[in-house]
């Protein structure tokens, strides 16, 4: 009996460390991907809307300035 109640005691403990750390290494693993998601957005490639609009921008301060 010493030896199923030191099993049982033991499986409890386990289990109790596995809903203890379980949360808290899950939110560590989602906290760093979603960190690195928003590190990779500006890395993404602009729209061709924005570049169409930069380049218009630019043309139109070369035509200003006459260069």
């Amino acid at each position: 009996m010493r030896v199923v109640g030191y099993f049982l005691g033991g499986l409890f403990i386990a289990t109790m460390i596995f809903m203890i750390a379980g949360p808290i290494v899950g939110g560590v693993i989602a906290f760093a991907l979603l960190f690195t998601i928003q590190l990779a957005k500006p890395l993404e490639e602009k729209p061709a809307k924005d570049r169409v609009a930069e380049a218009y921008e630019k043309y139109l301060k070369e035509r200003e300035t006459g260069s």
